[in-house]
């Protein structure tokens, strides 16, 4: 997993759609929904830092004392909506703000977080999550959260947002954390 992670400044660019999928059986035989069957650690200076240039699916893994940002963002799309999809994950411990971004191009871009959980990570900025849509014109970008567990995550507020044309929360649980749970 270390071809995952950069220690420089960089993104890892990823010019077609990526699915990447976690829960396997450690035969890799069989694929169950359980996000602790596929566990990332990072405990140095390297960081997760994905620039999709089309769409991507984030499902089945445990990021677990992740230290450092975990970024999945990118600004240079042109006139290409994107899907990110970000489920069944669970983001225990560690630190670090995580950062989703999209670009719809001319069109309509979603991100999704749903059936994850964040417990415990912290951040010195001011933002545990933060996601971000487009700024140009004749841009959208949706998001939907639901179904989420937000607990015990401390340094600045939950989940922020901005440039969302049409922000969904549904059925999401916000407990103990520091600062405010959403900002938009």
């Amino acid at each position: 997993t270390s071809s995952l992670l950069r220690s420089d400044n960089q993104p890892t660019r990823l010019y077609r759609s990526v699915q990447l999928l976690g829960g396997y059986s450690n035969n890799c035989v069989t694929r169950t929904l359980n996000a602790s069957n596929t566990v990332f650690t990072n405990s140095g200076a390297k960081r997760w830092h994905w620039e999709p240039k089309r769409d991507l699916v984030l499902q089945g893994f445990t990021f677990s004392a992740f230290a450092n940002a975990i970024d999945i963002d990118n600004f240079d799309v042109n006139e290409v909506e994107q899907r990110i999809d970000i489920s069944h994950n669970r983001f225990i411990g560690g630190t670090g703000q995580i950062d989703i971004s999209a670009e719809a191009g001319l069109n309509t871009s979603l991100i999704t977080l749903k059936n994850n959980i964040i417990y415990g990570r912290s951040t010195d900025t001011n933002c545990v999550l933060r996601i971000f849509g487009d700024s140009s014109d004749d841009t959208s970008v949706r998001l939907v959260v639901s179904n989420n567990t937000f607990t015990g995550n401390s340094g600045g507020d939950m989940l922020c947002f901005g440039l969302i044309d049409i922000p969904s929360f549904y059925n999401n649980i916000f407990f103990t954390n520091s600062g405010d749970d959403i900002v938009g």
